[in-house]
């Protein structure tokens, strides 16, 4: 991503449930898998609890409420998801700021489940 990008602007794409397709303005979108992105159960090999919150939100809509709650989304999950994606982006914001109970967990980004 460019050196002043933010969050409000990048969108990703559920193509499965185990690959995303990224795009940001005048940048060719590109697809990466849970493991390029540093989502991977160590044990397993398999989507670790922080893409499975990722994907959540994006089934949901591109948040995560109330309703559509799980208990197994931990805010420790939801602030080691915000660590990743930082990491992977290289940018120094949270992408997901604090859970409210009005929009639960909404990303700065856009996220979005599989078409169907």
């Amino acid at each position: 991503l460019p050196q002043n990008a933010v969050w409000e602007n990048l969108d990703i794409y559920f193509v499965d449930g185990h690959v995303v397709k990224v795009s940001y303005p005048r940048m060719e979108s590109k697809t990466f898998d849970f493991k390029d992105m540093g989502f991977m159960n160590i044990k397993s090999g398999k989507p670790n609890r922080k893409w499975a919150l990722l994907l959540a939100m994006a089934e949901n809509g591109g948040s995560l409420t109330n309703s559509k709650w799980n208990r197994k989304f931990s805010r420790n999950i939801k602030y080691e998801l915000n660590e990743t994606l930082k990491n992977f982006f290289c940018m120094e914001t949270n992408p997901v700021p604090h859970y409210t109970k009005k929009d639960g967990y909404e990303p700065l980004f856009k996220v979005h489940g599989e078409r169907k």
